[in-house]
């Protein structure tokens, strides 16, 4: 009966205490073999005081060193640990070898040849109102005024390769990707086909605690609540951030602002209704869209194909010849602006044609400036009878080269009291005798207001000599070399502020 009732209570106890006794897995373990400590691998003296044999090793009858002169026996270097190196000694390594090589970068490529040319409306109307005039101009600084602005020049460009091909939209940029060009031509040419209109409506009803805003461009998209909030996300990714991003990321940018002025203004922007429609046609019915991407693809399916051109060689406005849709032509055309910007011989030689078709003479003065003027100096004969007041005036400006009108009028008239009635009528007649020797060429009102006699023969045949021996290098010197008749007052392109021949005749 025991016995049951301990078999009994064996069920309640938990299964650790049913088990029989524990049997010692370690019982006939031995343990490991004593290892040799430092002092029994060689003698010496251990950590505890004992002697340590000497690691010369043994000493030779008589003491002293080994033979050698040694110290260590042949073991090798040690370690960074204190032990034993028995691989050899180490290798040296050139810590120059260790330098990271910098990337060898390909020199650019020249693949089109640019060139500068001005506007032919404004070529053709600098070369009037030099003709109007009765001063010579100078052809380098009228070439710069060219380049101070990008609407007045154009550029050429053209292909090395004869198996390229340009590709352009309108008067815009050029490249040799046609994707590249096709993409900026809807915003560009966006007025040209196209219309907006804006109504106003009745605000959305609702009670709105917040309104999302888009962090990046900080556009109101609306209340979350809102039936347009999916439309105004989806609206504004497809037409500003669909080619940069994805739409998960865009999303991110969103965020909730409670402020009562911007759930105001979402509520204004809401109340406004745009649409898009195509600019009326005769003979056609406008089409209306309800976003810009729909006008986009409109715009690329019906007026894009029309409007690339491609060719070997293309002409460029100003403003569009440095947009980098293509790196190689963009460099080219700067480096060809920098340096036409210093000495504009490329500007000055598309120049020439202009003034040759308006009449104009082209001559160098002193050797040094090139002058534009529709009449072509020459000296006085010596033998040609003038009156007093033209000799007088020719004898001033012989002795003093570049004076200005007011001062020949008082070297040669004196001080004249304003009042005076003969005063206005002197003054005349010296204007009148002024206006005639320069319309002869034997005086040179230079654009700065300055008057020059022309050379004489005999300096105008050593000019002439001396150029022809130049002709290979007819190059312009540096503007540093123009100070002698030409100054800042040069004046400016748009309009060009020339005499006329009537206002000549004013001092």
């Amino acid at each position: 009966m025991s016995d049951l009732n301990e078999e009994l209570d064996l069920k309640f106890l938990p299964d650790w205490l049913k088990a029989g006794p524990a049997t010692n897995r370690y019982a006939d373990y031995q343990g490991e073999p004593e290892r040799p400590r430092r002092d029994d691998r060689g003698g010496g003296k251990s950590f505890g005081g004992a002697p340590r044999g000497d690691r010369r090793g043994p000493r030779p009858p008589g003491g002293g060193r080994p033979p050698g002169g040694g110290q260590r026996d042949n073991r090798g270097p040690r370690n960074f640990k204190g032990g034993t190196d028995h691989r050899g000694p180490k290798p040296h390594f050139d810590r120059r070898d260790e330098r990271p090589q910098r990337p060898q970068f390909e020199p650019r490529r020249i693949v089109v040849r640019v060139e500068i040319l001005p506007e032919p409306a404004a070529g053709a109307g600098i070369a009037k109102q030099i003709k109007t005039s009765a001063r010579a101009c100078g052809v380098f600084r009228v070439a710069k005024m060219f380049l101070e602005r990008p609407e007045r020049y154009r550029v050429r460009v053209t292909a090395l390769d004869e198996n390229a091909m340009l590709f352009q939209v309108g008067d815009g940029p050029v490249s040799f990707d046609r994707a590249a060009v096709e993409a900026g031509a809807f915003r560009a040419n966006f007025d040209r086909f196209y219309e907006t209109e804006t109504t106003q409506g009745d605000p959305p009803k609702g009670n709105y605690t917040a309104v999302a805003r888009h962090r990046f461009s900080g556009v109101l998209l609306g209340p979350p609540n809102h039936h347009g909030y999916q439309v105004a996300i989806r609206k504004l990714y497809e037409e500003r951030f669909s080619r940069r991003m994805d739409f998960t990321d865009f999303q991110r940018e969103i965020e909730m602002v409670g402020d009562p002025a911007a759930i105001e203004q979402w509520k204004q922007q809401a109340s406004s209704v745009t649409v898009h429609k195509t600019k009326p046609v005769e003979g056609q019915e406008q089409t209306v869209f309800k976003s810009l991407y729909d006008v986009e693809q409109h715009f690329r399916a019906t007026h894009l194909p029309s409007l690339v051109k491609s060719a070997h060689c293309l002409e460029v406005a100003g403003h569009a010849a440095t947009v980098g849709l293509d790196r190689n032509i963009a460099h080219s055309v700067r480096e060809l602006l920098i340096q036409e910007s210093h000495v504009p011989i490329g500007l000055v030689n598309a120049l020439r044609p202009y003034f040759s078709e308006a009449g104009l003479h082209l001559f160098k003065w002193k050797r040094k400036v090139l002058l534009a003027s529709a009449i072509r100096p020459q000296r006085h004969p010596a033998d040609q009878m003038l009156s007093d007041g033209m000799s007088a005036i020719l004898t001033v400006v012989d002795e003093k080269s570049g004076i200005r009108r007011p001062d020949l009028a008082k070297l040669i008239l004196g001080e004249l009291p304003p009042e005076a009635p003969e005063s206005a009528e002197k003054k005349q007649k010296l204007a009148a005798d002024l206006h005639y020797l320069i319309h002869l060429g034997y005086v040179v009102e230079m654009q700065n207001g300055s008057l020059e006699l022309p050379p004489t023969k005999r300096e105008a045949s050593r000019m002439q000599n001396d150029e022809k021996a130049d002709a290979a290098a007819d190059a312009e010197p540096p503007e540093s070399e123009h100070a002698g008749n030409e100054t800042a007052e040069c004046p400016g392109c748009d309009p060009l502020l020339l005499q006329s021949a009537a206002a000549l005749l004013v001092l």
